[in-house]
């Protein structure tokens, strides 16, 4: 905020106006230290009558009220931040930009600081707090000659009074350094705009650096706040700003300084925030992120492997997408109904050898709010020359990911296998949580080989009923002893399943009965109708009777996977060609543009991950869909069942 400048604290004190006092202010030659300038206020005999006898004015001056008199005082409006700590700076400093803040205290918010430096010119803006700063570059640096270096910031106040002030620093080149650090601040919630829905949590600020390396300390002042952190190997850094701290910045613009300190390898980046009422009535998103391969750790061990990275959203509404940054790395992930978000890492070899860096989850919404959580990791990056990852994965659960009908009634079996060449899990603990619960089961050695393990629990039905309709994930996770480095390895798979309405059944959940073609199993009307709708591929039911539905169900036999996929892979040639033939009987074959006239235009959203429905039913304050990875070319090659007469 800024301070009342002196003529106000004058004319606050003489009895006569601010405007007749600014009239009779006169600028005086610069005070002795370097820089400073006085101003010199004639006060006279007419109005210091008014004034008590002896009366004191400024820093213990008396003045005789019955004469004229002439106050001298500094004029403090412009002050100039020390640059680089200490105002010397090397070659080895400010690598890439000169950072030269400083506050303006009788200017208002928005108004303009001129710094001119070596015949050029450079602008800042005041913020809310006052402060100002402009960036020289690192060719305009270069261009200065060494020794000590004078330059000039102007302000002029609101009241039209024109303020100066000189700063000076030493500039010296050092022969012995070949790099210069540079510090970088990234975007602050992806566009530096903080809305009221962003200041609901906590904030991270980031940034990175060249010649940078671990533990060196960053330190980051906002709103007269100083955070410190360290960086990482990568030259990367993060600070996380309480939500507190958030609540009590003022509204509009403010100065974002960060600085990294110690001999020699001083650098400094800044920004300008705006902060808005946007998204006040709104609930803040909030991510977090659980601990990776168990205690942050991703040895050799780990990285070999596929595994996921999980953690839970709270405000994000389900079918959201969520971006993962690990060093260069970007991984996406699907926040489920339960709260819980997945992301699939497959490959982590580009962070370098035992190497430090920031996992970073974040979220975007569709008015452009960006919220974000972090965790420091470890990785050491290394091959497998003798030994085999750990590796295990979910099998289909409920033969296609999906519980309707009975299954949503009845215990619910997940089963998992392993692949590891040195037996790594077995006999071990496998953990499984699904909708906040937790359940354990044993890794069992597989029959043929002692490297193949397996793993299955059984779910109670009565958890199983406690499931809403909607999506879920299921999270599993083991840790073994790896013998030969002398760690503890933790694998972590994940597996999003969805539950559907009463009264819509799935194949899978039906049980076998005949093989002798006459019937495969009791199907209701609502099922017949699912798993028509299906075939089609479509999400709807349609208006299929069950004796149709029966009809179409060919070559599947009694101890086969009940499921749909197992139903299409057991459609042989010699199966469906009558049922095609049928189809096509008395029909001519369809010319290309026949072909084009028919066949329906690919929908709209084909690039979105839901339909337009579940988009419209989604909560509409805090979901972004990102489009599907999916090209289009990858959905046509994908098999489609075709409807059997």
């Amino acid at each position: 905020m800024a301070n009342t400048p002196d003529r106000q604290r004058l004319a606050a004190a003489l009895p006569f106006s601010e405007n007749s006092l600014l009239a009779g202010t006169a600028l005086a030659a610069p005070a002795a230290s370097p820089g400073a300038r006085t101003l010199r206020i004639d006060v006279p005999a007419s109005d210091t009558v008014a004034l008590a006898p002896d009366a004191a004015i400024s820093n213990g001056e008396r003045v005789n009220s019955s004469q004229a008199k002439s106050f001298s005082m500094l004029d403090n409006d412009i002050l100039i931040n020390p640059l680089s700590g200490d105002n010397k700076i090397s070659v080895s400093e400010h690598g890439e930009q000169t950072i030269i803040s400083g506050y303006a205290q009788s200017g208002a918010p928005g108004e303009k600081v001129l710094v001119t430096l070596n015949g050029k010119t450079y602008a800042g803006t005041l913020d809310n707090n006052a402060m100002w700063f402009v960036s020289v570059s690192k060719g305009d640096m270069a261009a200065i000659a060494d020794g000590k270096v004078i330059f000039n910031v102007a302000h002029t106040d609101t009241a039209g009074g024109e303020h100066q002030q000189q700063g000076a620093f030493t500039l010296a080149s050092d022969a012995n350094a070949r790099y210069s650090p540079s510090l970088f601040i990234n975007k602050v919630t992806g566009d530096d705009v903080l809305s009221a829905v962003e200041r609901g949590g906590d904030l991270l600020i980031s940034g990175w650096g060249r010649y940078i390396d671990a533990g060196y300390e960053i330190k980051v002042t906002l709103n007269g706040h100083t955070y410190t952190t360290k960086t990482t190997k990568d030259s990367r850094w993060i600070i996380a700003i309480p939500q507190q701290d958030l609540q009590d910045l003022p509204e509009g613009q403010l100065t974002l300084l960060a600085s990294l300190g110690g001999a020699g390898r001083t650098a400094e980046a800044a920004r300008l925030l705006t902060l808005t009422h946007s998204g006040a009535d709104k609930q803040t998103p909030v991510l977090t992120i659980d601990p990776i391969s168990g205690d942050n750790k991703v040895d050799g061990g780990e990285i070999a492997g596929p595994f996921y990275v999980t953690g839970h959203a709270e405000n994000i509404a389900a079918g959201s997408k969520v971006k993962l940054t690990t060093g260069d790395k970007i991984f996406t992930g699907t926040v489920t109904g339960d709260g819980v978000w997945s992301v699939y890492v497959d490959d982590l070899y580009s962070v370098n050898n035992a190497a430090t860096t920031h996992a970073t989850i974040s979220y975007q919404d569709r008015e452009g709010n960006q919220f974000a959580a972090t965790r420091v990791i470890e990785t050491a990056a290394g091959g497998y020359p003798f030994h085999y990852p750990m590796i295990f994965a979910i099998n289909p659960i409920g033969g296609d990911d999906r519980l309707s009908g009975a299954e949503r009634h009845q215990d619910l079996t997940i089963r998992g296998e392993f692949t590891s060449g040195e037996g790594l899990g077995s006999q071990q603990t496998l953990y499984v949580t699904l909708n906040g619960k937790t359940y354990t089961t044993v890794v069992q050695n597989g029959a043929d080989s002692p490297y193949d393990n397996y793993w299955q629990l059984d779910i109670p039905a009565s958890d199983i009923e406690s499931l809403t309709p909607g999506s879920y994930t299921v999270v599993a996770s083991v840790s073994d002893w790896l013998q030969w480095s002398g760690s503890q390895v933790t694998q972590t798979q994940a597996k999003i399943i969805h539950v559907d309405n009463d009264g819509l059944a799935t194949l899978s959940s039906l049980p076998a009965e005949r093989h002798d073609g006459a019937q495969v199993g009791a199907l209701s009307d609502g099922a017949a109708q699912h798993d028509a709708a299906a075939m089609h591929g479509q999400g709807a039911a349609l208006p299929v009777a069950a004796e149709a539905t029966h009809a179409a169900l060919p070559g599947l036999h009694a101890g086969e996977p009940s499921s749909l996929h197992a139903l299409i892979e057991r459609l042989t040639a010699d199966d469906a060609q009558p049922h095609q033939d049928a189809a096509t009987a008395g029909r001519a074959p369809l010319t290309a543009a026949e072909a084009d006239a028919v066949l329906p235009a690919a929908p709209a959203d084909i690039w979105q991950t839901l339909t337009a429905d579940a988009y419209a039913a989604a909560d509409d304050g805090a979901a972004y869909y990102a489009p599907d990875a999916r090209t289009l070319a990858d959905l046509l090659q994908q098999p489609h069942p075709q409807q059997l007469a």
